[in-house]
């Protein structure tokens, strides 16, 4: 039986992100990676991306590590891939 691949599993570069999401007090998220599928991820609270984060408080730089999926979706989807906004909208 074959595994359906995750389309967002390999990283990407700061300046070529799968999407970039914004919010208050000067957040901005570039999603990197993904650790599972997307359709894994809709079953999983704990679903995790890889993304660089700059705020106020990184003073015009970017901090890059895992955060849940959860707190950054709810924000505003600035731009993404054809195929993140097929999965993600």
């Amino acid at each position: 039986m074959a595994t359906t691949k995750n389309p967002f599993g390999k990283t990407r570069d700061i300046e070529d992100p799968y999407a970039t999401y914004t919010g208050p007090a000067g957040f901005v998220w570039k999603v990197l990676k993904t650790r599972q599928r997307p359709d894994l991820e809709r079953k999983n609270a704990n679903a995790i991306w890889f993304v660089a984060a700059q705020s106020d408080f990184t003073f015009g730089g970017y901090d890059m590590g895992d955060t849940y999926a959860r707190d950054v979706r709810p924000y505003t989807l600035v731009s993404c891939t054809d195929e993140w906004r097929e999965h993600y909208g």
